[in-house]
């Protein structure tokens, strides 16, 4: 009864009864559970007509209540009771159930999978019961399949999905609808397959255009995690229908609803885990700027643009930007041509970026922009794909050939999908009617530049570009050679100003494809081609005049010979003018091309192009670029040019300037025409000076010589200069005829000498400089550097005849498909300088093949020694000091020094026989020996004698042990041949090493050597071996005591010319005789002068060993000191010496064998002698008295 009463006062009472409902409800539910059916059913009806009345305030007051109980670990009769009373709610008005459906389906869904049989069952009954009130008689027809989609989640959802999804709607969906429709597609995006995914994305963006959007806010919250993950999928399918749901979503809710949306998209534009996400993003951000409208849009576009722009931004941000730029256009389609031109500048600079998945990016957006605007896109993006296609890197020219071929597709409105495979390159498969699309949307001009730059594009040197443009080609083009002969002056124009280019690249690809031109048209192109070319050489630009050349170029290595012979009268002209253009690289160019028209009309080409070239270098305004023309025609042809150039340079006067600045291009080809060219060499040497120690001419020379490699010409050169140096008749002598000079003349010899100098001093210089040519550059300059343009050598270009016609054949290029930079052959045409290692070092050839003529070379040199003539001494000398500095003393090996001393002594042989002074009579050959030896070269004052001294030394003191023997041998003849002023400015710097070195253990020989040429250089230079006057003096008493006689001797010799000069004569005296007295135990009781002590005894000791020998260096030393000793001094040596010369046969202990008391007693006799002379020169009279 009081159910009823409840259920009369909210019907009777309405709203005015809301306030008494909140407390009403918990006593409602007990009545639910209330033992009495009739209760229960009472209760039911109190709750449907208590809901009925309800306004939406009163739904929010007793709706948390119940979903309280729900929630909470609750009875399971009150759950059951609270569902019931949930299910009831739907009695409500239309209003107040769009609120509270949203709250109370969600818990009736969690109540299905309820552990009690009896709360899962109240939730099924609760669905039911909501689906009877659904107004929509489409989704009326579906109620069933929902609502076992919904109590079996893992039932499968594709069956409802697709009977949802293809139900045909007439009329609105309404709350209850949503209801059981919102949770089926929450579950479908948390589904793992893509499909249901996709179709649940599909339904949600088509529920905005059939529910209100009162309906559908409450659903927002729940459904957009799932719709994210959707956007982000790795399905593109899946994304994009995913992204149109949002933007439907956003255009029938409002921004509203992008609150949260729109920042997480950005946030997620800008991803760096995954392109895909970013994908996913863009597209979606895009729909949802769709849904916001044109003038949201323009407020955020210009942020994207800077982004996509910046450079100091990651590359993975402006990815992101970029890929927007992908779907924006999809979107709002015409509504978005005002904003390409702003677009393009990031598509545009990402299409050069070294990023790879950016330029992918930018060439996507670049593709869609041309499929929605395609005639925006021939204003705006056309002309930069043009200038892409001029890239260096590859990867540019590939992206702006795809977008002009998807512009070209386009417009014409053919497809570019399919394979264009032919088995000829030039059949094509346009038409017609595509080709007059492209004409009237490009216009002629155009059309014209456009398909020309395709064309030179089909020669790009990668494969990818160059399969690319081929594959355009022959879509759009409908006959190959009749579009050719259209696009001819344009064509031939873009040639020439990519020829031109200083990038390696273009020159390559507007080279094939100028080849390409001529190997199809032939001499139907050649009349058309060849003027334009010739008229681009008149142009101020240098690299278009070079673009000339290397067309020319490639024109005639595509062109068969009998085509070269026919227009060689139009390629002269050209060809000769680019080898005196005033640009460097144009007239390498020239040279080149000069190289080819040589293969096709042989010497026909030198004929017509030289001789005004010739003419060209007598005037100044012109000869230094026909010069350096000449010297390219010389790195490629020498063999052709050489016998033109040689009477050239050398007649009627050597011009050895211009010689050296082309000698070393011209290398090895100068070797056959030696005969001319030596000949006029010799005449410019003759005349110079003998005072004039550096002359430019014989720089000049030099540099020539030096540029022969050929071990022939080497030979020649080495053979001539050497037998010019004979100053008698001689088998051997110089067969080259030099007008105005006689072989074997002195004037012909000193020819000889002054280029033999040069030739030698530049050979054998380790670190040269190019201060011995004034004017002349050889650092090789790329300018002015030969260019290779065959794998074979110029020996192999050209027959051994100079006059031989053989044609050379140039391989056609293949057309391999590698992404390499073409061939060998392509890769030497535009090579950039010669190898250095092309060819042997012409010096080190000399130096290898010196050996063979050392002794005829030094025989020579040493007789010329002998010539009272200062120029040929001065010069023989500076050869002879060439070969020094050649020579190592550490390496130098016996048979080297052999040779030296041999031709020394052959020289100084010569030079006695030929003295008239020299009698047969002994006794004057001895008076007068002394002076005959003193052959001019080592007499004469200010000759480089001293060098020839020191290199001896060296070799003495750091040279290889058998070469010691023979050094020391050499240096001791050279001092014995020389004059003190001669000699004098090598001696300080020789003494030093020679007495440390005896200092150490020696051979005999050699010791005997280094003390001969100590005593030697004593004699010859007293004023400057003085200050070494101690340490000699020690030298030579420690030789007195050497085992060797002729060493003591030596040291003897030695000391008495020290005896001149020593402070300490009268102790020096003494000394020597006391130790010669020693070993026969003389003493003096009172002498007046006392022997020495010391460490100096020692030395003194071993040499009184050899009385002998100690008594002659004694006695030499008294003969030369004649008169200076003291009287006292005289009168011990006395003492010691007489009783030496009264020795019996059986006095002493000496050894017999060492030396006789015969000898003994004469050397004693010798320096009683000796000590009287001296002693009657003195000026004291005591002595006499």
């Amino acid at each position: 009864g009081a159910l009823f009463a409840f259920e009369r006062l909210s019907l009777a009472l309405g709203r005015i009864f809301e306030p008494y409902v909140v407390k009403l409800i918990p006593q409602l539910l007990n009545c639910f559970g209330d033992s009495n059916l009739g209760v229960r059913e009472a209760a039911s009806v109190t709750s449907q007509a208590v809901m009925s009345k309800l306004s939406a305030h009163g739904i929010k007051l007793i709706l948390p209540i119940l979903l309280k109980v729900i929630d909470e670990d609750s009875p399971w009769r009150t759950k059951c009771q609270a569902v019931e009373v949930l299910a009831t709610m739907t009695s409500c008005a239309p209003k107040q159930l769009s609120s509270c459906l949203p709250q109370i389906v969600p818990r009736i869904l969690n109540v299905l999978i309820d552990s009690q049989e009896g709360v899962k069952k109240a939730g099924a009954n609760a669905l039911e019961h909501i689906g009877t009130v659904i107004r929509n008689p489409e989704i009326q027809a579906l109620v069933p399949c929902l609502i076992k989609s919904l109590q079996d989640p893992l039932a499968d959802k594709m069956t409802c999905l697709l009977t949802l999804r293809d139900t045909c709607f007439t009329h609105i969906v309404d709350a209850a609808s949503l209801a059981l429709i919102m949770p089926v597609l929450q579950r479908a995006f948390d589904d793992r397959s893509t499909e249901i995914r996709k179709i649940a994305a599909q339904i949600f963006g088509t529920l905005y255009s059939l529910a209100r959007k009162e309906d559908l806010e409450p659903y927002i919250p729940r459904i957009l995690p799932g719709l994210r993950g959707c956007l982000l999928d790795p399905v593109p399918e899946v994304r994009s229908v995913t992204a149109r749901a949002l933007g439907a979503m956003v255009k029938g809710i409002g921004e509203a609803c992008s609150k949260d949306l729109l920042p997480w998209l950005i946030s997620t534009l800008t991803s760096e885990q995954s392109s895909v996400d970013r994908s996913g993003a863009a597209q979606g951000l895009a729909e949802v700027l769709g849904g916001m409208g044109l003038s949201r849009l323009q407020s955020i576009l210009p942020d994207f643009i800077r982004t996509a722009e910046a450079t100091n931004i990651q590359p993975f941000v402006r990815d992101g930007y970029l890929m927007l730029f992908i779907y924006l256009p999809e979107v709002f389609r015409n509504e978005f041509s005002p904003f390409i031109t702003p677009v393009l500048s990031p598509i545009l600079k990402a299409l050069a970026d070294e990023c790879e998945y950016l330029r992918e990016t930018a060439l996507k957006a670049g593709q869609r922009i041309i499929d929605l605007f395609a005639n925006e896109a021939v204003k705006l993006l056309l002309p930069e794909l043009e200038k892409g296609l001029l890239s260096v890197d590859w990867r540019i020219r590939h992206s702006s050939l795809q977008l002009i071929g998807d512009l070209l597709y386009k417009l014409s409105g053919v497809s570019g999908k399919g394979t264009t495979k032919t088995a000829d390159e030039d059949d094509t498969f346009g038409t017609d009617v595509a080709s007059s699309r492209i004409l009237k949307a490009l216009g002629e001009e155009r059309r014209n530049r456009v398909l020309a730059r395709l064309h030179i594009a089909r020669s790009d040197p990668t494969y990818l570009v160059r399969n690319a443009a081929s594959h355009i080609w022959k879509i759009v083009v409908v006959n190959t050679p009749r579009t050719l002969r259209e696009l001819m002056p344009i064509l031939v124009q873009l040639l020439l100003t990519t020829l031109g280019s200083g990038l390696r690249e273009h020159q390559q690809v507007a080279g094939r494809a100028l080849g390409d031109l001529v190997r199809k048209l032939g001499d139907r192109v050649l009349p058309e081609v060849i003027p334009h070319l010739e008229e681009g050489l008149n142009s101020p630009d240098d690299n278009k005049r070079r673009g000339v050349c290397n067309g020319l170029i490639e024109i005639m290595r595509n062109c068969q010979s009998e085509q070269i012979v026919s227009f060689s009268d139009h390629l002269t002209s050209p060809i000769r003018r680019s080898l005196t253009d005033p640009s460097p690289e144009v007239r390498k160019a020239g040279a080149r091309a000069f190289d080819l028209l040589y293969s096709g009309i042989h010497l026909r080409a030198v004929d017509d192009i030289l001789p005004d070239m010739f003419v060209q270098l007598d005037d100044p305004r012109t000869k230094e670029d026909a010069l350096d023309g000449i010297r390219q025609l010389l790195a490629l042809r020498g063999r052709a040019v050489m016998p033109y150039l040689v009477p050239k340079l050398t007649q009627p006067r050597l011009d050895a300037k211009t010689f050296a600045f082309l000698a070393p291009i011209a290398g090895d080809t100068l070797t056959r025409h030696l005969v001319r060219i030596l000949p006029s060499f010799l005449q410019a040497a003759s005349e110079v000076p003998a005072t004039e120690k550096e002359s430019s001419d014989l720089g000049y020379c030099t540099i020539v010589l030096t540029s022969i490699g050929d071990i022939t010409g080497v030979r020649l050169i080495l053979q001539e200069l050497i037998s010019g140096l004979s100053l008698t008749d001689s088998a051997s002598a110089s067969q080259i005829s030099v007008p105005g000079l006689k072989p074997n003349s002195t004037s012909y010899c000193y020819a000889s000498l002054r280029l033999l100098h040069v030739y030698l001093d530049s050979c054998f210089t380790i670190e040269e400089t190019t201060s011995a040519s004034p004017g002349i550059n050889l650092s090789k300059p790329v300018a002015n550097q030969p260019v290779k343009t065959r794998k074979v050598s110029n020996e192999q270009e050209d027959s051994d005849d100079e006059d031989d016609d053989s044609n050379v054949s140039y391989d056609e290029e293949s057309d391999s498909e590698s992404d390499l930079d073409e061939n060998a052959e392509d890769e030497e045409d535009f090579q950039e300088s010669e190898s250095e290692d092309a060819r042997p070092d012409p010096k080190k050839i000399v130096q290898e093949l010196m050996p063979d003529y050392y002794p005829s070379l030094l025989r020579y040199l040493t007789r010329l020694l002998t010539v009272n003539d200062d120029s040929i001494l001065t010069y023989s000398w500076a050869c002879l000091e060439s070969v020094l500095k050649y020579w190592s003393a550490v390496s130098m090996s016996a048979t080297q020094v052999h040779e030296l001393r041999q031709a020394l002594k052959s020289a100084l042989g010569e030079f006695l026989r030929s003295q008239s002074r020299l009698t047969l009579d002994k006794q004057s050959s001895q008076q007068h020996s002394r002076q005959e030896i003193l052959i001019p070269g080592f007499s004469k004052p200010g000759l480089p004698l001293p060098s020839l001294v020191r290199f001896y030394a060296e070799c003495i003191l750091r040279g290889h042990p058998d070469a010691k023997e023979p050094a020391a041998q050499g240096l001791a003849e050279c001092v014995a041949l020389s004059s003190g002023a001669a000699i004098q400015p090598c001696v300080i710097k020789v003494l030093g090493p020679m007495i440390r070195l005896l200092g150490e253990r020696q051979p005999s020989a050699i010791k005997s050597a280094i003390v001969e040429s100590l005593a030697a250089l004593i004699e010859k230079c007293p004023t400057s071996t003085r200050p070494f006057t101690p340490q000699l003096q020690a030298t030579f008493t420690k030789a007195l005591g050497d085992s060797h006689r002729q060493i003591r001797l030596l040291g003897g010799r030695g000391l008495s010319n020290l005896a001149t000069m020593t402070p300490k004569l009268d102790v020096l005296l003494v000394d020597l005789s006391n130790a010669a007295a020693s070993p026969f135990k003389i003493t003096l009781p009172n002498p007046p002068v006392t022997p020495s002590v010391g460490p100096h005894v020692q030395v003194l000791a071993a040499a009184g060993a050899y009385p002998d020998t100690t008594l002659q260096a004694l006695r030499l030393c008294l003969e030369k000191s004649k008169g200076k000793p003291k009287l006292a001094t005289l009168q011990t040596v006395l003492g010691y010496v007489v009783p030496m010369g009264r020795l019996a046969e059986a006095s002493g202990s000496i050894d017999e064998e060492v030396a006789s008391l015969v000898f003994v007693r004469r050397a004693a006799s010798a320096c009683v002698g000796a000590a009287l002379a001296s002693a009657a020169s003195t000026s004291d009279t005591a002595f006499r008295d």
